[in-house]
């Protein structure tokens, strides 16, 4: 993480930044750096847009300014080779993460403070998975469905999850006698304590098969290729999950089935630039066409729209064409495309084009157009 660019020094500003300098910040630099353009830089693009998603997001921006790209508990501590991921975390506190196991000092509190010498029961539940699906620029604008496939351990089709082989029966545990709790002994600073935790081998029912399931050897789950479907909300942005509740891997033995998270990754389009439920872009016309007016033919996500741009418009005036943005997830309505205007200045004049200038100067400049 210590290789990692503030995002304030990314797009040039002070953390007491406003939330319009912010986003007249990422307008600039947006242009300035996009892939399709001149001397544009895809790797600075992305940068860019990364620092915009979290400086414009209250909840995103307060919990950076709190603890930077580090996160609540700082780089490296349970997030990996990569940091923290904190954004997720933003105007939640610190719920999410379990405090009830700090190095065995969860067991004691509970010994003291929650009625000492309860059962735990720890529920049993399949491990929660995430996936990485890369979309288009345009399945983020309109939303989409996406088929994946997915190896993981599913409940086993043959006991249907309780590991017991088909027509067998049950007999009493022999690890904890059918009570389905053992007891633990465990010495502490504070002293020895004995504490009731579920058993391990019958999972607190107090039975187990008499005789295994052959296909999964009484685990109730086996690793299989699953397809699933999954619905890409309109309107969804790069870095987003979703979660399918019960997609993850089976629990052992007949347990809660954890959930599968599907990280979304939206590839920068090359022609617009996303800005909430804005897309932005820009069009070039002559400075005849700026004092004159004219027909531009704007590129947007539905295909090329026809614009008006009236007599005297100046470089950087800003047109809304409704309804052309990105949609939102729960509505049919969309966003606006916001076209800027872009007067381009000649470089070059012909003798005639000089002089029929310089004609027009003479006669603006006693009104100080000029």
């Amino acid at each position: 993480m210590a290789n990692k660019r503030d995002y304030y020094e990314i797009l040039g500003l002070k953390k007491s930044a406003s939330d319009a300098e912010i986003k007249r910040a990422y307008r600039k630099l947006a242009h300035q750096y996009h892939p399709d353009k001149g001397g544009g830089d895809e790797a600075k693009f992305k940068e860019v847009n990364e620092a915009y998603q979290v400086l414009s997001d209250p909840k995103k921006r307060q919990a950076y300014d709190q603890f930077g790209h580090a996160g609540p508990f700082g780089a490296g501590q349970g997030a990996g080779a990569g940091g923290f991921d904190w954004s997720q975390y933003a105007g939640q506190g610190f719920q999410g993460f379990d405090f009830s196991d700090l190095s065995g000092f969860g067991d004691i509190f509970e010994t003291f403070f929650g009625g000492g010498g309860a059962t735990r029961q720890k529920e049993r539940r399949g491990v929660d998975l995430e996936m990485v699906l890369t979309i288009d620029f345009k399945d983020s604008v309109y939303g989409t469905t996406k088929d994946l496939s997915i190896n993981k351990y599913n409940v086993c089709d043959r006991c249907k999850g309780n590991g017991a082989e088909p027509g067998s029966g049950t007999k009493t545990c022999p690890t904890c006698k059918g009570r389905g709790t053992v007891e633990i002994a465990q010495r502490t600073i504070l002293g020895s304590f004995v504490r009731r935790e579920t058993c391990p081998d019958c999972l607190g029912s107090g039975k187990i098969p008499e005789k295994i399931c052959s296909k999964c050897r009484g685990e109730g789950r086996v690793k299989s290729q699953e397809r699933i479907k999954v619905k890409i909300p309109a309107g969804i942005q790069s870095g987003q999950s979703i979660r399918l509740a019960g997609q993850g891997e089976a629990a052992p033995k007949g347990g809660k089935s954890g959930d599968l998270y599907i990280r979304i990754i939206v590839n920068p389009s090359r022609d617009f630039i996303r800005e909430g439920h804005n897309i932005l872009n820009t069009v070039e016309i002559s400075f005849p066409e700026a004092a004159l007016g004219t027909i531009a033919e704007i590129p947007t996500v539905d295909g090329p729209v026809k614009l008006k741009i009236p007599a005297g418009t100046q470089s950087g005036k800003v047109f809304k064409i409704p309804g052309k943005g990105v949609g939102y997830s729960d509505s049919s309505h969309r966003g606006d495309h916001l076209v800027t205007v872009h007067v381009k200045t000649p470089e070059k004049l012909t003798k005639k084009q000089k002089e029929l200038l310089e004609e027009f100067q003479k006669d603006e400049g006693k009104r100080g157009w000029f």
